[in-house]
């Protein structure tokens, strides 16, 4: 398969063991991208607007010189709290860690491999940008993934988080979750933005939400300082050289696309070997 320049979509084949056999998948290529050119996977919220997200991160990736790609996780596959748990564990307590290659990150690693090979080039590392439970699910893939695929992230306005807290039990922190010390230190380490709409403070919140998420803030603003506050934490307790950046953007609440532009001016600014 090979990516035509300008918009399209193709249909990715998805690991044995998924809800689904395939997904579709929404990707913009820029006229000219050098074929190891940046490839950002972006992730939609409980929208599932795969399409209008890619439709909205198009300029972006024409002028800042990247190849983008949307997954679209369908809600009749993908439920609400095994879409922003990338199914790494089951929804429901008593929470069980399921196999990597049950879990959605397995997806995102095949999605990765088949973009990279469509581009003819040789990649191998992704840029990853999450918004809302596409940002849950990014950094539950980054804290709990085995291999270290990604070179960049952001996550924009998610609900609540995983704490980098070795003591809190799954889904809350990262006991029971298998991430080892050294992966911790790697993505630590790494460019990575909590990025929040400085009035993203009111609900409603999902149904589905445990009323645990509530210790973690009132509101996502403060639940992403919580998140950013455990992540310099736990990078002290490993005398990791902290690499995260925390950053609001003004006059934005849970506004995806107002969240775009200023997401692509850090991916611009952060021109990294990858």
């Amino acid at each position: 398969m090979l990516l035509n320049t300008g918009s399209g979509r193709f249909d990715l084949v998805l690991p044995s063991g998924h809800a689904v056999g395939q997904i579709p998948v929404w990707y913009h290529l820029p006229d000219g991208l050098d074929a190891d050119g940046r490839i950002v996977i972006v992730l939609h919220g409980t929208s599932r607007a795969a399409r209008a997200s890619r439709d909205n991160w198009s300029v972006q990736a024409t002028k800042h010189g990247f190849c983008v790609v949307v997954p679209e996780f369908e809600l009749r596959h993908f439920p609400d709290p095994d879409y922003a748990y990338g199914n790494l564990w089951t929804p429901d307590p008593p929470h069980r860690r399921k196999s990597w290659s049950e879990s959605h990150g397995a997806i995102l690693d095949t999605l990765f491999d088949v973009a990279t090979e469509a581009l003819g080039g040789q990649r191998r590392q992704l840029v990853l940008y999450g918004h809302s439970a596409g940002a849950a699910f990014a950094h539950r893939y980054m804290t709990f993934a085995p291999v270290d695929r990604v070179s960049h992230a952001i996550f924009a306005n998610a609900g609540w988080y995983s704490l980098m807290d070795l003591d809190r039990p799954i889904p809350f922190g990262l006991q029971g979750g298998d991430a080892s010390l050294e992966r911790l230190r790697i993505f630590l380490e790494k460019p990575v933005t909590v990025l929040v709409g400085d009035r993203d403070r009111a609900g409603p919140y999902p149904a589905w939400w445990p009323v645990r998420t509530a210790d973690q803030g009132p509101h996502r603003v403060a639940r992403g300082e919580t998140y950013f506050a455990s992540a310099r934490r736990m990078a002290e307790q490993l005398g990791a050289a902290f690499g995260w950046r925390w950053q609001t953007v003004p006059d934005v609440a849970h506004e995806n696309a107002k969240m775009i532009e200023p997401a692509a001016r850090l991916l611009a600014e952060t021109r990294i070997a990858e």
